[in-house]
């Protein structure tokens, strides 16, 4: 049971690699017939990764071509365009690692952060700034640690009002002061 939830979490959300069985032969004839400079160059199976993706095997075929159409005793392109990859898109990946860390993007924030000055009056708003939402909690950065001991004490139930003014569907139920030296 436990191995079955173990593998099912280590294979969700990964592509299944799609091998053609036809494309085997030609695949096996490109491995067996390389020098070692083409090899150099192709991508090949390791301890690590014993199964190389179609777009693997797509690249050696590029590398065959490749050294098909070299002239001996030429030097090889640095840069050859047969060796070029497609990008891959990287974004899912972006965001299961986000989500992993625990690191909410939210875009109001920023429109926060640009109406800060107009919420707040000019002695609150130039001492702090929004940083971050985490679980209906605003953290806001402020210069100092007196700065911070003092809004704390006489400002902060302004600050919240102004934030559940600016962002009442947010339901923000608290916000913390917290010392950021570096970005104020």
């Amino acid at each position: 049971m436990v191995l079955l939830c173990y593998h099912s979490a280590m294979t969700e959300g990964k592509q299944a690699f799609h091998f053609d069985p036809g494309n085997q032969r030609q695949i096996a004839a490109i491995y067996r017939s390389t020098s070692a400079e083409e090899r150099s160059m192709q991508t090949l199976p390791h301890r690590g990764r014993p199964r190389l993706s179609e777009s693997d095997h797509q690249h050696n075929l590029n590398v065959r071509r490749l050294f098909n159409n070299i002239i001996p005793g030429l030097p090889i392109d640095a840069d050859p365009p047969e060796l070029h990859r497609e990008p891959d898109v990287i974004e899912s990946a972006v965001a299961a690692v986000m989500k992993s860390l625990r690191i909410d993007t939210h875009e109001w924030i920023d429109d926060l952060r640009t109406a800060w000055s107009e919420l707040l009056p000019d002695e609150i708003a130039s001492r702090t700034r929004p940083i971050k939402l985490e679980n209906h909690v605003l953290f806001v950065g402020v210069g100092s640690s007196i700065a911070m001991f003092e809004l704390r004490r006489t400002r902060l139930k302004e600050i919240e009002e102004a934030v559940q003014r600016f962002a009442p569907e947010k339901k923000i139920r608290h916000v913390k002061l917290m010392t950021d030296y570096t970005k104020l």
